[in-house]
C-alpha cells in the first residue's frame, strides 16, 4: 500500500521537516478510517492566490485550500483523495503575529485540508464545531499546539488558585 500523503515542497525558501507531518497526515488517515492518498503541496502567497483566483473566483490568498477530486468526502476511483495547498508566506507571518511555531500552524492547515478532503466542512456552527473537535484530537494525540487554546498554566501558577 502506499503512504497515504505525500508532500512536497515548492516554496522558494522555507523548508519545514515533512516527516513528523506525514505522521501526523497517516494518523489523520487512519483515524477517520480512509483508505488512498492524497497529495500537500507547500507553497508561496502566489500560487495559492492564483489558485483562489481560478477555482474559487476570491481575489485574495488563502492560508489552505483543499481539491476534493472524487466529490465531496470521497476519492476518485484510483483511491486519490485529491490535493491539499498550504500557505506557506502566510503561515510564518500568522506565526511571527501569534507566536504559534511555523511547525505547529503547518500541522494545523495540513489537518484542516485533510479534513476537508474526507468530507468535513465548517460553514455551518455545528459543522465547524465537529471539524475543530477531530483537529483538536489529531494535533494532540500527534504532539502539536493547539493555535486556538491558550498555554497551559506553568506550575507556579496553579499553585497559586
Amino acid at each position: 500500500m502506499t503512504a497515504p500523503v505525500t508532500i512536497s515542497n515548492r516554496h522558494a525558501h522555507l523548508r519545514p521537516a515533512h516527516r513528523p507531518l506525514e505522521r501526523l497526515a497517516s494518523r489523520v488517515f487512519s483515524g477517520e478510517r480512509s483508505k488512498g492518498h492524497a497529495d500537500i503541496i507547500l507553497a508561496g502567497s502566489s500560487v495559492l492566490l492564483t489558485l483562489n483566483r481560478r477555482f474559487r473566483k476570491k481575489n485574495k490568498t488563502t492560508d489552505v485550500l483543499a481539491f476534493a477530486f472524487g466529490g465531496h468526502g470521497r476519492p476518485d476511483s484510483s483511491g486519490f483523495w485529491g490535493e491539499v495547498y498550504v500557505n506557506l508566506d502566510l503561515l510564518r507571518r500568522e506565526a511571527k503575529q501569534t507566536g504559534l511555531t511555523l511547525r505547529d500552524a503547518l500541522a494545523w492547515r495540513i489537518v484542516h485540508g485533510l479534513l476537508h478532503l474526507l468530507g468535513y466542512d465548517h460553514r455551518l456552527a455545528k459543522e465547524a464545531a465537529v471539524m475543530r473537535e477531530r483537529e483538536r484530537k489529531y494535533l494532540a494525540a500527534a504532539g502539536f499546539r493547539l493555535p486556538w487554546e491558550r498555554e497551559p498554566p506553568r506550575a507556579e501558577q496553579r499553585n497559586k488558585r
